[in-house]
């Protein structure tokens, strides 16, 4: 996960989606785009950053 400076965005890495009945159902706009991200990741990151 990449912090913005002067922001309050992420950027965040992971695999790409490209399961068209996945990107369809989750209707993301135009400019959009998905990735999956490990629920590992996202539970450490909460652990260390949330506490």
């Amino acid at each position: 996960m990449f912090a913005i400076d002067g922001t309050d965005d992420a950027i965040v890495q992971g695999f790409k989606v490209d399961d068209r009945t996945v990107l369809d159902a989750m209707r993301l706009p135009e400019n959009e785009t998905a990735v999956r991200i490990p629920m590992s990741l996202l539970r450490r990151l909460a652990r260390e950053h949330l506490a």
